[in-house]
């Protein structure tokens, strides 16, 4: 199948990739892969991922657009890539399960995240709104601490801003 498709189209690069409409994680991550090797952009934005990850002494940090897809990643080793893999579906799920009702317009200026502990460790899933007029980003991370300095944070989200909307 892949040589057919090889000499029917003219194309520098094709990606391949086993997925399944039951396996999520799997869909999210061929989809990321490919948009992050076409983005220029996306280099400057892993680093800037990997050097915040290890300024807050995250095992693991996932950084998402609105459509769900990885807009770039780190992972301290495999075993933290493939839970948060398998979990950022999940949150995703489980944040659009707090979209505001009408019932609730005074808790709309909270701050948007949640902490959830499990296997001894922290998931610790954050909103950023970059841009007042675009859609947010979501930050997934890892790590023992469920704790974020604020000045860390505001320094990551800036970068993100200057990095993807200059």
């Amino acid at each position: 199948m892949k040589e057919k498709i090889k000499n029917v189209v003219d194309y520098k690069k094709i990606f391949y990739y086993n997925t399944s409409i039951y396996d999520l994680p799997s869909i999210i991550k061929a989809m990321s892969e490919i948009l992050l090797n076409l983005y220029p952009k996306s280099e400057l934005i892993e680093k800037t991922i990997v050097e915040f990850g290890k300024k807050t002494y995250s095992e693991g940090v996932v950084l998402l657009d609105d459509n769900s897809l990885i807009v770039g990643s780190y992972y301290k080793d495999e075993e933290t890539k493939n839970l948060l893999s398998a979990s950022t579906p999940y949150f995703l799920t489980l944040n659009d399960s707090f979209i505001f009702t009408k019932a609730q317009p005074s808790r709309q200026e909270e701050e948007n995240h949640m902490v959830v502990q499990r296997y001894g460790k922290n998931f610790v899933f954050k909103q950023l709104s970059l841009k007042d007029d675009s859609s947010p980003y979501y930050l997934l991370m890892l790590k023992q601490d469920p704790n974020i300095n604020k000045e860390d944070f505001d320094c990551f989200a800036n970068l993100l801003k200057e990095i993807l909307y200059s």
